[in-house]
């Protein structure tokens, strides 16, 4: 038997890594589309067109957000369950029970968001263009709304490439194609609006397609079960948890419209998605290591954990430090060169919102008290967050505009780190750093003090042949010092091993190369 329950847990988290190896191709090409198309209006439009898109993208995630009544949860929840036990009744009642709750729902926020456009884009962000945004955007809300549900049912079902396909890869992909054709045909930031909204429906489409496929609702023949009072018990208190996360995620944005230009908001919107860069290996690379974490934990092997914390940690320290360094020395530039000359002026945000995303690395302690169960905990570090984020947002952009915006989110980052460090330590007194990091800011300052000193003696301006030039020199200088202080463990061996192996990436020449320096 207990060989037999090892084969199960050994068959669960194959399963689960190459879930997971999934999702780390579908965030990167995700993240590149959506990088693109928003680098696409921000440069043929301009910081006001883009302002007034981004504030209408922040207005609806907060209708969408509501629309969704915490059901993308429940629905993952649910209808894994009963799908577990086999009761068909109940897994159908999941799925049509959200839908009868979610559609009526949205669309009766579409309705709202349409009555309420005119006062939200002259009272409260006093820009009269914003109001033919949020009305193109309103239409959008039920889509979007039965979309993330039917992603959820992929999810629940453990049919992972459908929610890559659907969600990662052909919506951002939809929205570039078709922003970037109504953008080049001159129709303007209405235009690119309803190419947005375009995007969404056609996902909404994609999505239904796929859910034929991974549970053909409308042709089955069971009788559903209804389950909404047990699925909004389950949700609704999600929802307050959403709408937190929401808070912190947009308040810089609303908050600049409401108390400065749609330009201010373009210009530091430049800044955000340009910094957010950083969360790129984080995010990736929290969810390969995820699963085997939680395997380690369900064994009790804590010695083994607390290493590969440290390990994950110390990797993505290795990754963004070098990155955070450029985003300094080079913020101008890239803003430049990226954007246009017109969002020079939000280097300074860039440079703050850099050192914020920096330390994401602590999105680890978030899987950490996941894994335990202290999801009341988070919630508290949530609206702690939220208020703080709003508080210092509402004091600090009035006076200080898109850098006060940028110096509100950093503190608010700050603050929950400091507090998701210490609950996970209080709980499994482990720390996830280590004296090798050091050794790694080293290394950065040496490449990027010698990187410097190159660009002012060779160099009076600045092309993409010259940033190239340069960054060739710098990642270079930083892995032959990183790797000369032998920076690397034995431990960092096993676990790209591990990697190899579970996930099917192939890197054993990176492998072979940083062993001989351990």
């Amino acid at each position: 038997m207990p060989e037999e329950s090892e084969d199960f847990e050994s068959g669960q988290l194959k399963m689960i890594v190459k879930g997971a190896s999934i999702v780390f191709v579908g965030f990167i090409i995700s993240k590149f589309f959506s990088y693109l198309y928003r680098l696409f209006i921000a440069r043929y439009f301009g910081p006001t067109d883009y302002g007034l898109f981004s504030l209408g993208l922040a207005v609806l995630g907060l209708f969408t957000t509501i629309a969704l009544l915490g059901l993308s949860s429940a629905v993952i929840r649910y209808t894994a369950y009963y799908k577990a036990k086999n009761d068909e009744r109940r897994v159908k009642g999941t799925i049509t029970s959200s839908l009868k709750m979610a559609l009526p729902f949205s669309i009766l926020l579409s309705i709202l968001l349409i009555i309420l456009s005119p006062y939200l884009a002259v009272n409260l962000f006093q820009e009269q263009e914003l109001m033919g945004v949020l009305i193109i955007l309103s239409f959008s809300i039920p889509f979007s709304t039965l979309f993330y549900i039917f992603v959820s049912v992929f999810v629940g079902f453990k049919r992972i490439k459908y929610q890559v396909y659907s969600e990662n890869i052909f919506s951002n992909l939809a929205k570039l194609i078709f922003i970037t054709i109504f953008g080049i045909l001159g129709f303007g930031v209405l235009g690119i609006t309803w190419a947005f909204t375009l995007s969404v429906f056609l996902s909404f489409l994609v999505s239904i397609y796929f859910l034929g496929k991974v549970y053909p609702i409308l042709k089955t023949k069971v009788v559903s079960i209804p389950l909404r009072g047990e699925l909004l018990r389950y949700s609704l208190p999600l929802t307050f948890m959403f709408f937190m996360g929401f808070i912190i995620l947009w308040t810089d944005t609303i908050m600049l419209g409401y108390f400065k230009s749609a330009s201010d908001v373009g210009i530091y919107n430049a800044a955000v998605p340009t910094a957010q860069l950083l969360l790129l290996f984080p995010n990736a690379l929290t969810c390969l290591f995820l699963p085997i974490i939680t395997g380690l934990h369900a064994r009790g092997k804590k010695k083994e954990l607390e290493s590969i914390y440290k390990t994950i940690t110390r990797w993505i320290f290795y990754i963004n430090f070098p990155v955070f360094l450029l985003m300094i020395l080079f913020s101008r530039q890239i803003l430049n060169l990226l954007f246009g000359p017109v969002y020079i002026s939000g280097y300074m945000s860039l440079v703050i919102l850099s050192f914020g995303f920096l330390l994401h690395k602590n999105i680890l302690a978030i899987r950490i008290l996941e894994m335990l169960k202290k999801t009341r905990h988070l919630m508290y570090i949530t609206i702690i967050c939220s208020v703080t984020n709003v508080t210092l947002n509402y004091l600090l952009i009035p006076i200080y505009g898109i850098t006060g915006a940028a110096v509100a989110t950093v503190a608010t980052q700050i603050v929950m780190y400091c507090l998701l460090l210490l609950f996970s330590y209080h709980f499994t007194k482990m720390i996830p750093f280590s004296m090798n990091m050091i050794k790694s800011v080293i290394s950065g300052i040496v490449a990027i003090a010698i990187t410097h000193s190159v660009a002012r003696l060779l160099f009076s301006t600045f092309s993409v042949y010259t940033m190239a030039v340069l960054f060739f020199i710098f990642i270079s200088l930083y892995i032959f010092t990183i790797l000369l202080l032998r920076s690397f463990k034995r431990e960092d061996i096993e676990i790209m091993k591990a990697i190899e192996r579970k996930s099917g990436i192939r890197i054993a020449f990176l492998r072979k190369t940083i062993k001989r320096f351990v």
